[in-house]
């Protein structure tokens, strides 16, 4: 009979209340949808949670409805909880479990009060020492957040597609999560980066270094390394070009091709990539591969050493008819191996596949910003370079929430959120790895918290937790118990997973005092 219970989250993740009660007075907050329409519009709010937690705990009244009163906007307003917290509520509801307080570390839709407009929104928001950041989106169904740029919509389909664009890889809904941290540094070994002709990076450019010319301006002198940049972080709901996967990330330009967009030498990338661990970057994207002489080993070394101190590697599967199979270093188990795949969610012709490949990602018809502010997009503009960039700013945006995750762990929760769209896999191919990238899957694996633990007196435990939709093809998780926390764990069985959820129920005949179970990502 179990007398004691414990759940014990991997480093994966951390237990946490994920949804809040319906509560204020003049000004409220909501959780179920709002029509854009029953105000003056809507923006996107992101709070400082432990300054909020401060201001709270300084007042008399609780109730969170004080919280939006020291705003300083005029009463009136709503705020409405994130899809995660929603899909939290309504599960706990169900169960007829308590709903815990306002989790303030998730984004939120703010729908503004009568007569006031956005930008006066904005204004007085920006800089409020309990917020963030506030932008303005254009918010769809289910907590999507869509940026304004001009050619999100026409061109960008990878990211959010009609649904005829069925290898789109869920963007919108990611960023309901986040859209980056400047935390993060994400370093670009490339042909450099045009940081004079175009907006879409001003601010958050650190400084770089050009390993082929050897001096400290990496200008790009081909364009790729622009290309890959802007697929990667280009500033989103700035009104101009495209948006990329990580809006706020700062970027290390490390110029490691030359003009022709090669090197005659694995030196320059040994450099920048030792540069990259040295200054502080967390991402290292290399849409570059096919070395094969006397310093690969001392590549691979460097490689080795940069994951070794928690830097997320991604690299490419390279091109045919370039090359025949997958390029070095996207042979290294040990990194981020990403092919390219088309609008239906199938490998590219032109991408190579083999036994190191991890998953694929759109890069067919995409859209790019080239050097002296021009843009390409259709037919032309193809490349796993522009697939690896992908998972390296999905990558980035996993890392602005947990910071603490390594190389492993994030390649953990990209492969287990990919999916395959057309023919539902449980495993692994050599075309497609894992499948196809998903944003939104592996952000909400990257912050899944047990939702609901409960023990009868009878000895049955249930344990239960949110999931992506592709869980119940590929499940990510493993449950795991044990007499003690330093013995051996068992991995149990019947986890059972439907759209949204998983449920896991055990009765513990063991007559034990205590014992110890744990909720894990499964290691792919």
């Amino acid at each position: 009979m179990v007398k004691l219970s414990h759940i014990v989250l991997s480093a994966l993740f951390c237990l946490a209340s994920p949804a809040f009660e319906t509560r204020g007075a003049v000004d409220k907050i909501v959780s179920s949808p709002v029509s854009a329409t029953a105000t003056a519009g809507r923006v996107v709010v992101k709070f400082k949670p432990e300054q909020v937690a401060r201001f709270l705990t300084g007042q008399q009244q609780k109730d969170p409805g004080v919280v939006l009163s020291a705003l300083g906007l005029p009463s009136g307003g709503l705020l409405e909880e994130s899809m995660y917290a929603k899909w939290a509520r309504r599960e706990r509801k169900k169960k007829g479990l308590t709903v815990p307080d306002v989790d303030w570390s998730r984004l939120m839709f703010f729908h503004l009060p009568p007569g006031v407009t956005q930008e006066e929104c904005l204004k007085i928001l920006k800089g409020h020492p309990l917020i963030e950041y506030v932008v303005t989106e254009t918010c769809a169904k289910g907590g999507e957040v869509y940026p304004n740029d001009e050619h999100f919509g026409n061109h960008q389909w990878y990211l959010a597609g009609s649904t005829g664009h069925i290898g789109r890889i869920s963007a919108p809904e990611a960023w309901e999560f986040t859209t980056g941290s400047s935390n993060i540094i994400v370093a670009i070994l490339d042909t450099g980066l045009d940081t004079n002709s175009t907006s879409e990076f001003v601010g958050r450019v650190v400084p770089g270094y050009d390993f082929i010319n050897g001096d400290d301006d990496p200008v790009d002198d081909n364009g790729h390394g622009m290309k890959v940049a802007s697929v990667l972080c280009a500033t989103g709901n700035n009104g101009s070009f495209g948006a990329g996967l990580d809006w706020n990330c700062r970027i290390m330009p490390l110029k490691i091709l030359d003009m022709n967009n090669s090197s005659s030498s694995e030196l320059p990338c040994i450099d920048a990539i030792d540069w990259a661990v040295t200054n502080g970057a967390k991402i290292i994207n290399l849409s570059a591969g096919g070395w094969n002489g006397p310093l690969t080993n001392d590549m691979r070394i460097a490689i080795t050493n940069a994951i070794a101190k928690g830097v997320i590697f991604v690299t490419i599967t390279h091109n045919f008819p370039d090359y025949g199979s997958i390029t070095f270093p996207g042979t290294m188990p040990e990194v981020i191996t990403v092919g390219a795949s088309d609008t239906n969610g199938q490998r590219c012709g032109f991408s190579l596949f083999g036994s190191t490949i991890d998953l694929v990602a759109p890069g067919t018809n995409m859209y790019v910003v080239t050097t002296n502010s021009g843009v390409i997009f259709g037919p032309s503009c193809y490349g796993t370079s522009f697939a690896a960039p992908q998972v390296a700013g999905v990558a980035a945006l996993i890392c602005s929430l947990r910071p603490d995750l390594n190389n492993q762990q994030v390649r953990d929760l990209l492969c287990a959120g990919a999916v395959n769209p057309l023919y539902p896999t449980n495993g692994w191919d050599q075309l497609h790895g894992w499948g196809v990238l998903n944003a939104f899957n592996s952000l909400l694996l990257a912050q899944t918290s047990i939702a609901d633990v409960s023990v009868t007196n009878d000895g049955t435990i249930s344990v239960s937790w949110i999931c992506p939709p592709n869980s119940s093809n590929r499940p990510p998780f493993n449950v795991e118990y044990a007499s003690t926390l330093t013995g051996n764990w068992t991995v149990a069985s019947n986890v059972v997973y439907d759209a949204t959820n998983a449920m896991w129920t055990d009765v513990d005949s063991t007559n034990a005092s205590m014992r110890f179970y744990r909720v894990r990502m499964r290691q792919l």
